[in-house]
């Protein structure tokens, strides 16, 4: 019988790594799981929620059970920590600005967008540009 997952966290990320390296939707996927993360250089405030609006319905739409789960806090999963999890107004939707403070975010926003777009996520860009 085979088992529905690798038996190691090695054989889960060399089964990724395949998938980055040959599958057809490789460049999709890499762009998901950047954009799961965001940007660390935020200052408390608008920049954080911007993140967390962009974040959030990604990794919601990336993982739809895991973030309809009320038991994430206890099940170890190292997403429970993470700002913004469920956080959202419209989880269907991103909302991002146009353009970052600093070069690192425009390269999330980049990443963030492309995405949004394969996960089939509404995007709403807004002339604001994230301090």
């Amino acid at each position: 019988m085979k088992e529905k997952y690798p038996a190691t966290l090695r054989g889960m990320l060399d089964l990724i790594d395949e998938a980055l390296c040959e599958a057809e939707y490789r460049g999709d996927l890499a762009d998901v799981l950047s954009a799961l993360r965001g940007p660390d250089e935020y200052k408390f405030g608008q920049n954080r929620q911007y993140k967390i609006d962009m974040t959030a319905p990604i990794r919601g739409a990336a993982f739809p059970k895991l973030a309809s789960s009320r038991l994430i806090e206890s099940d170890g999963c190292h997403y429970a920590s993470t700002a913004g999890w469920q956080i959202t107004a419209n989880p269907r939707e991103v909302r991002m600005p146009r353009r970052g403070p600093s070069p690192a975010w425009d390269h999330f926003l980049n990443h963030a967008y492309v995405a949004a777009k394969a996960l089939r996520l509404t995007i709403v860009l807004t002339d604001e540009v994230a301090e």
